[in-house]
């Protein structure tokens, strides 16, 4: 029963993670193409750390699972995940 649970909760969260690194390539675009120049604010910094979490976790979590590392995948893939799931919840649901 446990690794069922592993692996739905896997694709879950790489699910997320792969539309979140998809849509995000929209603001870093901006960010680059900013007029007032790239990260010419200091918050700007924790925005990239932010958006360039997502393809970082997809893969890192990718290659976990891949090399059979089933725990450590999630965990990876669910970091980036949760924040993404209840910042949607807060948006439309709640």
């Amino acid at each position: 029963m446990k690794p069922a649970i592993l692996e739905i909760l896997f694709a879950v969260f790489f699910f997320i993670d792969g539309l979140a690194a998809l849509f995000s390539i929209f603001p870093l675009l901006g960010m680059l193409t900013n007029a007032n120049g790239f990260m010419s604010d200091p918050g700007d910094v924790r925005y990239l750390a932010a958006i360039a979490s997502f393809p970082l976790a997809l893969v890192l979590a990718g290659l976990l699972r891949g090399a059979g590392h089933r725990l450590a995948g999630v965990i990876v893939a669910a970091i980036p995940a949760i924040p993404a799931l209840f910042l949607g919840w807060q948006m439309f649901g709640g």
